[in-house]
């Protein structure tokens, strides 16, 4: 009777050790961040601006789904889904004005740029 406990203790302590040895492995999303050379990008001095000249004659309240035009567009973009800081070439701000998007009669290569460089750096409201 004594082998026998001695036998389920020792297996125990074995199946302990044996979970408490694992770990868990987390996979994190991949996040593109800018290069190093890159300039810092200002929403209120590069992004605003542009989308003030460009976009905000279609893009403004009740308009267009998202409101450009005023002091609002910051929060507007993302609540509205138009910004993703994991995968900033994923957004369907940069999107719609890369090449081939819906916007890029409005856009430039230079701005889609600029864009896809603020929100690798965060895309904050500065």
């Amino acid at each position: 009777m004594k082998k026998i406990k001695v036998k389920n203790l020792i297996f125990i302590l074995f199946v302990v050790g044996f979970i408490g040895s694992c770990t868990k492995d987390t996979m994190k999303p991949k996040v593109i961040y800018p290069e190093n050379n890159a300039t810092p990008v200002s929403f209120a001095n590069d992004i605003k601006p542009f989308f003030t000249s460009n976009c905000a004659i279609c893009h403004q309240s009740g308009g267009a789904r998202v409101d450009l035009a005023t002091s609002n567009c910051y929060n507007d973009l993302f609540t509205k889904s138009c910004i993703d800081t994991l995968v900033p070439s994923n957004s369907l701000l940069y999107k719609k004005i890369n090449v081939g998007g819906s916007m890029e009669a409005y856009s430039n290569s230079g701005f889609a740029t600029k864009v896809l460089n603020w929100i690798n750096q965060g895309a904050k409201n500065n």
